[in-house]
């Protein structure tokens, strides 16, 4: 069997990676800093073909509410939103719309015949949320201890973003 065949046969890798950014009000002075530096990663991932092979990605935006800005695919047919910063912050809106998003996501993918990698998310925050739900949240849908496909959470704060409640994701 070629090794085409056989990485046909076992079904190709998928590695979902899905970016959670905060757009809520406090993030007006650094919403255009944002949207380049998602542009900036699209187009190094769309130099890369081995990565644009592997690689589906998918951006929720937050604010007091979460929505689908990206539904995960490939960096190759994906097209970037324009970004805008308004409300507050809670940080359970988009972890639920995660959680939803990857199961769909994964049945959808496995259905395709791939082979699907625990996803990473990078959460992008320049604040602390509005309320502590977002414990609860976490721990009831996403961590590992209840969670086959628990994800690698990477959180990135800046400004008012403190490393403990960072550290709680």
């Amino acid at each position: 069997m070629t090794e085409n065949a056989t990485a046909n046969a076992e079904g190709q890798v998928v590695m979902p990676f899905y970016i959670l950014c905060d757009v809520s009000g406090s993030m007006v002075p650094d919403i255009e800093h944002l949207n380049k530096a998602l542009a900036d990663l699209h187009t190094q991932l769309l130099r890369e073909p081995i990565i644009n092979d592997l690689v589906m990605l998918s951006i929720i935006s937050f604010n007091h509410d979460a929505r689908t800005e990206v539904p995960l695919d490939s960096p190759e047919r994906i097209s970037l939103p324009r970004l805008s910063a308004s409300g507050g912050t809670d940080y359970s809106p988009p972890l639920r719309l995660f959680h939803q998003n990857f199961e769909a996501d994964r049945q959808r993918l496995k259905d395709q015949g791939m082979r699907v990698y625990r996803p990473c998310v990078y959460f992008l925050t320049d604040g602390e949320p509005n309320n502590n739900s977002y414990i609860q949240t976490f721990a009831s849908l996403l961590a590992k201890e209840v969670y086959d496909a628990y994800p690698y959470v990477c959180a990135f704060g800046f400004r008012d973003a403190t490393e403990a409640t960072l550290r709680t994701l």
